[in-house]
């Protein structure tokens, strides 16, 4: 634990990483656990709160009775909700825009075989560089 004025704080890493104030090591698991909670806008079910491989399951137990002390560091699992939310948004947007990259590719490929058609047979626009639909209609049309 790191101290800092009348506050007592306890070395927390994994899921957050940094360390979680708290009055004393009087405070309880289920106090550390809220602090966690609040700053990573968990769940209280969605984190595990190890300490030396164990899990410290029991929010009533003070700090000190479950072994939290000067050199301790509580490894903190789990993700919070709003977080795997965003991932989630965030994957699917990802997918999306990889979906019109494959779309828009597509398309410039066949506007530069259309051009390349347009330029071997004489039928183009005279070079005007638009395009006015298919590649069967604009030859039909010249």
């Amino acid at each position: 634990m790191v101290s800092m004025s009348d506050k007592v704080g306890v070395k927390v890493a994994g899921a957050i990483s940094g360390v979680v104030y708290l009055p004393s090591l009087e405070s309880t698991v289920f106090e550390l656990r809220k602090e966690i909670e609040n700053l990573l806008g968990a769940s209280p079910d969605s984190l595990k709160l190890l300490l030396g491989g164990r899990n410290l399951q029991d929010n009533q137990k003070k700090l000190s009775a479950v072994g939290i002390n000067a050199n301790s560091k509580v490894l903190v699992i789990g993700r919070s909700t709003a977080a795997s939310s965003e991932m989630a948004t965030a994957e699917a947007k990802q997918r999306q825009l990889q979906k019109l990259k494959r779309v828009l590719d597509s398309m410039a490929k066949r506007d530069a075989q259309v051009r390349r058609t347009e330029g071997c047979s004489g039928h183009g626009s005279g070079g005007s560089g638009s395009f006015q639909g298919s590649p069967n209609r604009a030859a039909s049309h010249g």
